[in-house]
């Protein structure tokens, strides 16, 4: 009550000032309006009305990492700037070819385990050596690997490089951490599994590309309750091997001394016996089985949005091609200004955002779009997207790409890459790619040439050869009564959808 009466007694106070009046009136000789018949004054400020131009157009020059492989085939990967901060990683080459098909979401939760303790520090103190330099361990695995990462001071160089080595050869998983850390694994997939887009998604690509390729990495629920500890130390043993691993440095350090620190760390880490499986097997690019769009489609009762995902494959990440790949996706959906996003949000309004990524891995490619519409705007949201995609190609199309849409990914990308030079981390993630994929030292230096160089006719060309709008995979988790009519009168077959690939089932929460 009397915060009410005292904001009363301030708006009282606040109406009986003079409206917009200043406290002192007196004018200064500039706020003398002009005198009937005589010139205004010349504002001393004009430069203020003119539109800033452009400077000096600049160029990237990303830099090309020192890559130096030790003896037991551990590959460092070395990127000296002036920078307050290190970055450190431990990268890991796995993916779903690593691992049967019958244990989806084993490495993930693997990689999960790993900053749960060492033989060195167990349990918590792993956690007391961490906050002892101020810093944490980051985890991320996805379909080509996973990463290891720590920051740390210049001067913390070797205590760093100690813990994070510990960390990918040293591993505890203790029987009672592993039960507690794979039940809240579980209850956290279980919650993506309630997630429409989430769940769209993973519909999308398993039938995309199959069990396998298209598993998530995460894992299921039923499937990830049936491993063991034994499994994760299994998996440990066949995959984190230093020739199936780079280590990535970017910061301020001393070469040599860095050299001599990874040699005393790292230098003993070896290839356990039986261990000599290959995890990088040559294999064929991936192709879908679709031969005619069709729609996968999950019953969410009542839902009063339908999460929308649409997939067609593409290339591998080191195909040729990947920077027309990169910049004709970025083009389509990478940007709130692309033409997508235009379509779907401000023109028809159907979804607050639709946007369009270029999924480039080892071993496959995929362009996905991932949207959420509103029940009723379901079908025709599909429609919008089909058509766009049919509106990319040759110039006969109704709206071929046109190059203010182009220079505007072009743009993109390349800020992109520029920004990440301010970050240690950013160019440490970077550099994953030159190990994951196998690509050159200069690549990264290469690329912004390489997207500044693609031709908008080529682009054209491109569109009309990889994308097929007549063999879209879409998946959709909405209110089917609602939404099925008109998604029959597309045209195109229509299949209910039940269980994943590990015959998870799929139970939805109403809304």
């Amino acid at each position: 009550m009397r915060a009410r009466i005292a904001t009363t007694l301030s708006a009282v106070a606040l109406a009986l000032l003079p409206s917009c009046a200043p406290v002192n009136s007196a004018k200064s000789p500039a706020q003398e309006p002009a005198a009937i018949g005589e010139a205004a004054p010349k504002d001393p400020a004009a430069w203020r009305l003119a539109i800033p131009t452009p400077g000096v157009k600049s160029t990237l020059s990303f830099p090309t990492p020192h890559l130096l492989t030790l003896e037991n085939g551990l590959r460092l990967y070395s990127l000296p700037t002036q920078a307050s901060t290190l970055s450190l990683s431990v990268v890991i080459r796995h993916d779903v070819q690593t691992l049967p098909n019958d244990k989806p979401g084993l490495a993930a939760l693997t990689a999960r385990l790993l900053t749960e303790g060492t033989t060195v520090h167990p349990d918590l103190k792993l956690a007391e050596a961490i906050e002892a330099l101020g810093t944490d361990f980051t985890v991320d695995t996805g379909r080509d690997g996973t990463t290891i990462s720590i920051e740390a001071l210049p001067a913390d160089l070797d205590a760093a490089l100690k813990l994070l080595a510990e960390v990918a050869i040293k591993p505890a998983f203790s029987p009672k951490t592993f039960d507690r850390v794979r039940a809240q694994w579980v209850d956290n997939v279980r919650e993506s599994l309630q997630d429409p887009r989430s769940l769209s998604s993973i519909i999308g690509f398993e039938a995309l590309l199959g069990k396998g390729l298209g598993t998530p990495v995460h894992g299921y629920p039923d499937a990830l309750l049936r491993y063991t500890v034994q499994d994760i130390v299994r998996c440990h043993s066949t995959v984190y091997l230093p020739g199936n691993a780079s280590l990535n440095v970017v910061g301020d350090f001393d070469p040599t001394t860095l050299t001599k620190l990874v040699q005393k760390h790292f230098g003993e880490w070896r290839k356990r016996a039986g261990a000599q499986r290959p995890i990088l097997p040559t294999l064929p690019a991936a192709t879908t089985t679709t031969t005619t769009t069709h729609v996968l489609l999950l019953d969410r009762p009542r839902s009063p949005q339908s999460a929308i995902f649409v997939a067609h494959t593409l290339p591998a990440r080191g195909a040729p091609g990947y920077a027309e790949r990169e910049l004709l996706v970025t083009a389509f959906g990478g940007l709130f200004t692309s033409r997508l996003n235009q379509n779907l949000r401000e023109s028809k309004a159907y979804t607050y955002g639709a946007f369009g990524n270029y999924l480039a891995t080892r071993h496959f490619g995929a362009l996905a779009i991932s949207t959420s519409v509103e029940t009723k705007f379901t079908a025709d949201a599909v429609r919008e997207i089909v058509r766009e995609l049919s509106d990319l190609g040759l110039p006969t199309t109704p709206r071929p790409l046109v190059s203010d849409e182009v220079d505007r990914a072009r743009a993109d990308i390349v800020h992109s890459l520029v920004e990440h030079l301010g970050h240690t981390n950013r160019i440490s993630a970077d550099l994953v790619q030159l190990f994951v994929h196998d690509l050159p030292l200069d690549q990264l230096a290469k690329l912004t040439a390489e997207i500044q160089a693609v031709p908008l006719d080529a682009l054209r060309r491109t569109a009309t050869e990889l994308i097929k709008p007549t063999t879209l995979t879409i998946a959709i988790v909405g209110d089917a009564a609602s939404i099925r009519p008109a998604l029959n009168a597309l045209g195109y077959p229509v299949k209910d959808v039940q269980k994943l690939g590990d015959g998870e089932s799929l139970q939805p929460s109403p809304m």
